[in-house]
């Protein structure tokens, strides 16, 4: 990873009371055959700055225009540590570090003595206090030493050897630590099935940064050093606890933008139309249409505890004076912030009748049924066909035969090449076409005036159902089991911040039947999670 000052190797100290103490409460089938699950989990850029604010009060960084600390780091990746990557992290910490000892407020959450300590003695004190707070865990004796031995030879290693010149060369060293830069798990526990159960330290580490995205706070601490993990009563305690925190909101966003696909690659935010065709309708309307959408599932998760068919069902929307008219609301007396609006239900039921979606997967001028389709049968209902051939834009004139965009995908569709994948897509994306390329509602072609037909036969659960249009389809989706399946794998994969692996197919099944439940609030399923064999254990790699 590159190296430091006196930088202590990565490690644990053993834990009084494993994770995997008290298994026999915990104890269910999906501890047979766990995926493998990576050691060193990098945070990203946002789970860093909330982590920095938690340990040190850090929320900017200064002479970056008072960008966030992670503004300096190479974007989020998954792969081995760069040259680059590594040099943003260095670049980080040597501000902060700097910044923490310059100011008396976050100077005093740093060092853990009083003002006249002796300088050793106060080090040593500060390395162990925050240390424990910085690796989420107790830092092992060599590690102490290896930091302890920094302050030994200050006077080497700084201009004057002054305690606060001494200490921010330590901040600096904790602040590009594996530990701290990384969610290490090392514990080496079997629990003889094959697996390692992962230590109290461990286990509150995966709680924190599943359900607030940051270090554990102070109570979670308490529980992970007095053992108290290994219980499925305390882990369920700890879990409502911090659903129940207002920065879960942030988490429950974080993983709707995952399981919709919300990336640079996306459609996501692309809202590029004709200022002909929609003059109204313009890129400025993309982060109010972005922040409408993860309201939205906030509103179903959080504020009001809905269960999953509410994420197709709900009718709860956000509008300002921009976007109001999209869904026929009267704009009066709104501003530019968001209002909690109610649509109507046999209308624009769930978050596939929200413009965020139906505009992004859209042409410029036209609707674009396959890409609404695919949407469907990929991100909601989790089927994978594999390669399919790319078939022609639907940009191709109208003619009196093909009058509609409807007519136009079929038409463009119809060759051998195509009709495997598109008699599965194209169904579900013509539902859609009650709405046009903005999303706002439409019964015919604007450049035809031919009618719209939003009727089609669509495949959902391996079976071929008829649907009159959006409110039914999401009514049908709303009780699918492919659908319910999907949510719970994504949930899975987020927590465990790995792919879909055929091995997760048993604790997928487990919080598929937990939303499965009449009006279980999907925070049911969440907070059950946490007390799985796959979270609480970890499997060592093949070599």
């Amino acid at each position: 990873m590159g190296g430091s000052v006196g930088q202590p190797d990565a490690g644990t100290k053993g834990d009084p009371t494993p994770g995997g103490a008290g298994a026999g409460e915990l104890d269910e089938p999906c501890a047979e055959d766990i995926a493998p699950t990576s050691q060193l989990v990098r945070l990203t850029g946002k789970e860093y700055d909330k982590t920095l604010f938690d340990l040190l009060g850090v929320t900017t960084l200064n002479g970056t225009g008072n960008d966030a600390p992670s503004s300096v780091l190479s974007p989020d990746s998954e792969s081995d540590m760069t040259d680059a990557a590594w040099a943003g992290y260095q670049t980080a910490a040597a501000a902060l570090a700097a910044q923490v000892i310059a100011d008396a407020a976050l100077h005093a959450r740093f060092i853990a003595c009083a003002p006249n300590s002796e300088q050793s003695a106060c080090l040593h004190d500060t390395i162990v206090t925050f240390g424990r707070r910085a690796f989420r865990r107790p830092l092992t004796d060599t590690e102490v030493a290896r930091f302890d031995s920094i302050g030994a030879r200050g006077s080497e290693l700084t201009e004057h050897g002054t305690l606060d010149e001494v200490a921010q060369l330590i901040l600096e060293t904790f602040l590009v630590s594996p530990s701290f830069l990384d969610r290490v798990e090392l514990e080496e526990t079997p629990d003889g099935r094959g697996n390692v159960s992962l230590s109290s330290y461990e286990i509150a580490t995966r709680l924190s940064y599943l359900f607030l995205g940051s270090m554990p706070d102070a109570t979670l601490d308490a529980a992970a050093n007095a053992g108290k993990l290994g219980t499925a009563g305390e882990l369920l305690a700890q879990a409502e606890r911090l659903a129940a925190d207002p920065r879960f909101s942030d988490a429950v966003r974080a993983f709707h933008q995952y399981y919709v696909g919300v990336g640079i690659a996306s459609h996501w935010g692309h809202y590029d139309k004709s200022p002909e065709r929609f003059p109204a309708f313009t890129n400025d309307l993309g982060p109010a249409l972005t922040e409408e959408t993860d309201r939205f599932f906030a509103n179903v998760v959080v504020d009001t505890q809905g269960s999953f068919p509410d994420l197709f069902l709900s009718t709860a929307a956000f509008v300002n004076a921009s976007t109001a008219g999209l869904y026929g609301v009267d704009s009066s007396g709104l501003g530019v912030s968001l209002e909690p609006a109610t649509l109507e239900a046999g209308v624009r039921p769930g978050f596939l009748t929200r413009s965020a979606f139906l505009a992004a997967y859209a042409h410029q001028e036209r609707t674009a049924p396959e890409w609404r389709g695919a949407f469907v049968l990929y991100n909601v209902l989790g089927k994978d066909l594999g390669p399919c051939a790319a078939g022609p834009s639907t940009a191709a004139p109208f003619t009196p035969e093909l009058d509609t965009v409807r007519k136009l995908v079929t038409a463009q569709n119809a060759g051998p090449a195509c009709t495997g994948c598109h008699a599965l897509i194209d169904p579900l994306g013509f539902v859609f076409e009650a709405f046009n390329a903005v999303g706002a509602i439409q019964a015919a072609e604007s450049d035809t005036g031919a009618p719209i037909d939003t009727s089609a036969d669509v495949t959902i659960d391996d079976e071929l159902v008829h649907v009159s249009g959006p409110a039914e389809l999401m009514q049908r989706l709303a009780t699918s089991r492919e659908a319910r399946r999907r949510y719970a794998e994504r949930w899975v994969s987020f927590a465990l911040r790995r792919d879909h692996d055929a091995r997760d197919a048993c604790i997928v099944d487990t919080m598929t039947r937990e939303l499965a439940e009449s009006d279980a609030p999907v925070l049911q399923m969440l907070t059950a999670l946490p007390l799985t064999a796959p979270f609480r254990l970890r499997t060592r790699e093949a070599p």
